[in-house]
């Protein structure tokens, strides 16, 4: 979904009495009998209702808008709730269809009605997905429909542990909504944003994340679909509704961070899922180029003439089996003013990894073209800081090349010397990306940082370790890792720590040079973090192995299938904490 096919803005809520029965409400429920009022109910409507605990004020102000004949079928898990409805219906002289289901799987055929509301029942939907995707599977191509929060949910009770629960949630109740209204054939739609409780989460945070749920579920690469183009389904607008107008400036903060941040990773993301005949290191180069022109960032290129001068040994030696020229991307955003904090961001920039001389087995080997998902991320970050202007002096570097068999490509038992200095046997040719990180850590520390973080898809071994679920973090900085995990927990991009120890430096040395590219024995993603720890000193470092969160090969969760543009809403959220810290 792109920001042209998108509008975000918010609306308060009106301040009129709609009945007697409204007015007495709460702001939630006056919110609630807005929507309701928006709804174009002209003509005979087929109305599904799941939730009937406000059928008062549903019935009065469908009865007013409707100008044909109005069905409502009510759906609700409480047979109390559904009695107060029917009562209440044969009272204003209504009749509906009072049913009690259970609510994950509605008994009706695709597409029954032509328009679904879901009123303060969103609590118990939003504990299971297969619920949320019920209600819209009975609404009709076309169709309209409403889901809403109950006030304040959670209430005093919410401790802060939960709040990031809270996140993920609006996000995928955010999501859920765009993609299958996309599917549907809807166009249009509004989502309302619940409001605050007690110790609940703030407006700017709850905005955050519902925004973002739909700016990145409604994601599609569509550039090389040349067929049933006028097939391709977009949302043209949502329309994010806050309960109290003293909400509404909190909110419209959180949106706009939110997409910002989208944006960003949606470019990002572009980057990873195009092929790697376009997607070479050159036209990275050239990415970058423009970035730092569009946004105000430093850019410089390193080329292969000024690697070996410098003696980039461990990435010049992968680069040499492909005819693609190896770019060394550096980019650089300092800010006027007070800078907080000096950082340095390593991606992995294997544009395509057929695994060189040690060559991978053919099946998959197409997603090989996301190996580099940790450059892509680095440049989507770099994007992010300098449109929010974040006060730190942030330096990003991606080494690119590709890892290709030819005859000049480097051997299993060659060895190369880094600029660190420090010499390399190459055991394994497919255990390239480290190579490549070697020289880059090592380039990065010229800059004396106060951290560095290195993202990329290093391992298989992670993915063993962790499936699809969770990035893989080592490092030798303890508060540093602290804060990434924190960082991970509140954007939705969970981070697990494993092990670093002395035990797993020994793993990796060699009889013939300082260190190999592979380890004795087990643990593989330890290993290779291992290795690149031997280039940072003692320079807080993490390391982040995307391998099992970069891209999804099912299109299971709510991003969709293709690469997930993971880092750049972790890190931008550590920065963010960061600035928040050294305020």
């Amino acid at each position: 979904m792109s920001k042209g096919l998108m509008r975000l803005y918010f609306d308060g809520v009106y301040n009129r009495a709609y009945d007697l029965t409204v007015a007495r409400l709460s702001p939630y429920r006056r919110l609630q009998a807005h929507c309701l009022d928006k709804l174009e109910l002209n003509g005979d409507k087929s109305i599904l209702c799941v939730g009937l605990g406000t059928g008062n004020e549903v019935l009065g102000i469908l009865a007013r808008n409707g100008t044909g004949n109005l069905s409502l079928t009510g759906v609700d898990t409480s047979m109390s709730g559904l009695g107060r409805a029917y009562r209440k219906a044969q009272g204003r002289g209504k009749e509906i269809a009072a049913l009690r289901m259970d609510a994950h799987r509605l008994g009706f055929r695709d597409g029954s009605f032509d328009v679904v509301l879901c009123l303060h029942l969103m609590g118990f939907l939003e504990d299971d997905a297969r619920a949320t995707r019920e209600v819209f599977r009975v609404l009709r191509g076309g169709g309209q429909f409403l889901i809403t929060y109950p006030s304040g949910r959670g209430g005093p009770g919410l401790a802060g542990e939960i709040w990031h629960g809270v996140r993920e949630k609006l996000r995928a109740g955010s999501a859920t909504a765009v993609r299958r209204a996309k599917e549907i054939g809807v166009k249009t739609f509004t989502f309302v944003i619940p409001g605050i409780g007690r110790r609940d989460l703030p407006m700017d945070e709850k905005a955050w994340a519902v925004v973002e749920g739909a700016l990145l579920s409604g994601y599609q690469l569509t550039e090389y679909k040349t067929e049933d183009r006028d097939k391709i389904k977009e949302i043209s607008e949502v329309r994010f509704l806050v309960e109290k107008r003293q909400d509404l400036a909190a909110a419209q903060r959180g949106a706009k961070k939110a997409e910002t941040i989208s944006e960003a990773v949606n470019w990002t993301r572009t980057l990873a899922n195009y092929p790697g005949n376009k997607a070479t290191p050159t036209f990275l180069a050239q990415e970058a180029r423009k970035l730092a022109k569009e946004e105000g960032l430093s850019c410089r290129i390193l080329e292969k003439a000024e690697m070996e001068k410098l003696g980039m040994g461990t990435l010049l030696a992968v680069a040499q089996g492909s005819q693609q020229p190896p770019k060394f991307i550096i980019l650089e955003h300092k800010p006027s003013g007070r800078i907080r904090g000096t950082y340095a961001v390593v991606g992995k920039g294997i544009t395509f990894d057929s695994g060189g001389i040690s060559i991978k087995p053919s099946k998959s080997m197409e997603e090989m073209k996301y190996d580099m998902c940790g450059a892509a991320a680095t440049l989507g970050l770099a994007r992010v800081a300098a449109r929010l202007k974040l006060p730190f002096h942030l330096i990003f570097l991606a080494p690119a090349t590709e890892n290709l068999p030819s005859g000049t490509a480097v051997k299993p038992g060659d060895v190369v010397r880094s600029l660190s200095g420090k010499t390399v046997e190459i055991i394994n040719t497919d255990a390239e990306g480290r190579l490549i990180l070697a020289d880059a850590l090592a380039y990065a520390q010229r800059y004396k940082p106060d951290g560095i973080i290195d993202m990329a898809t290093l391992t298989g071994a992670v993915v063993v370790a962790l499936g699809h679920h969770a990035t893989g973090m080592l490092g030798n900085n303890d508060p540093l890792k602290r804060k990434v995990r924190r960082a991970g927990e509140e954007c939705g991009e969970k981070v697990w720590e494993l092990p670093l120890w002395k035990e797993h430096y020994e793993q990796i040395k060699s009889s013939i040079a300082d260190i190999k590219n592979v380890g004795n024995g087990g643990g593989g993603t330890i290993t290779a973090a291992a290795f690149l720890g031997k280039f940072v000193s003692d320079v807080p470092w993490v390391h982040l192995d995307i391998a099992g969160t970069a891209w999804s090969e099912t299109g299971d969760s709510w991003l969709g299938k293709g690469s997930t543009g993971v880092g750049v809403r972790l890190l931008t959220r550590f920065l963010l904490n960061e600035m928040e810290r050294k305020k």
